[in-house]
């Protein structure tokens, strides 16, 4: 019996979302049994939430036997040390090898949202939380549309990574979406431009801090996105929308946060005591 190597099928690491093989050759008798193992534990395929399978191949012509373990739609979660034990005539060998997962890149864009003044500058900002070098690959859609040389924005690298936006003359609301790509595939983010001409911009609430999160001015009729604060029990994750509430002819301010992906709390404070309601003392028109 001997366990001849353990290998990954490919190159480098795994990417997210796709395929990882991991081989096993050895020689031994035809009651050579294989097991696999990650990071010391038996690793049971019928248990895994990917789809995971192993292939037995026939002995080859140079007697060599070889078990393929096959992972499909791997996470950063499937990061790890993968051991091949065989065994045969009551003895054992194994041997490892550690797997990482490249992730697709994790996307910040910076405004989430912004009320502008028609006629205003306005800057975005892009980057990846895991880009360490200038590896990765960055471009810009307007309403869903790739930038093209007739659109007046301005798109400037910046070092050591990232990407900057710039809108010289906000004119109409419009969605920025900021597409990263790495070997793993593509992510994206998108940030909200909100504009208003100068006499919609007397109905505002004005920045405010409330339960932990810092809201920017924002026009009546737009919203205000804020990454989410993040609790002891990490309760809220994503991004968090302040609610825009009107009350006779007073504009009410911010009255709490949702998060809008992976809720798992919400607060209003029409629904809370502890959130009072805000009032801003601007009069409503008419």
């Amino acid at each position: 019996m001997k366990l001849l190597n353990v290998e990954n099928a490919e190159e480098g690491p795994a990417f997210e979302g796709k395929l990882m093989t991991l081989v096993c050759s050895a020689r031994g008798s035809d009651d050579l049994r294989f097991q696999w193992f990650k990071d010391g534990r038996p690793f049971n395929m019928s248990l895994t939430a990917r789809n995971a399978w192993e292939i037995r191949l026939p002995e080859t012509i140079t007697e060599k036997q070889i078990s393929v373990l096959n992972m499909d739609g791997v996470t950063t979660y499937d990061r790890g040390e993968f051991t091949c034990v065989i065994s045969d005539y009551g003895q054992q060998m194994n041997q490892s090898i550690v797997m990482d997962v490249l992730p697709y890149p994790q996307v910040e864009v910076t405004p989430i949202t912004v009320s502008a003044v028609q006629g205003s500058t306005q800057t975005f900002r892009c980057w990846s939380l895991d880009e360490i070098q200038r590896e990765f690959t960055y471009s810009w859609l307007k309403n869903g549309k790739p930038l093209t040389d007739a659109d007046e924005e301005i798109v400037e690298e910046l070092q050591p990574r990232g990407s900057r936006l710039l809108v010289k003359k906000a004119q109409a609301s419009t969605n920025y979406t900021c597409c990263v790509t790495n070997k793993a595939g593509m992510s994206q983010r998108t940030g909200h431009m909100f504009v208003a001409t100068a006499n919609q911009t007397s109905l505002v609430c004005p920045n405010s801090a409330l339960d932990g999160v810092k809201w920017n001015q924002t026009f009546a009729g737009f919203f205000n996105l804020q990454k989410c604060p993040t609790d002891a029990a990490g309760g809220w994750t994503g991004e968090c929308q302040g609610k825009l509430l009107f009350h006779g002819n007073y504009n009410m301010a911010w009255s709490g946060i949702e998060p809008t992906t992976s809720i798992s709390r919400v607060r209003r404070a029409n629904h809370s005591a502890t959130l009072p309601p805000r009032r801003c003392l601007t009069p409503l028109s008419g």
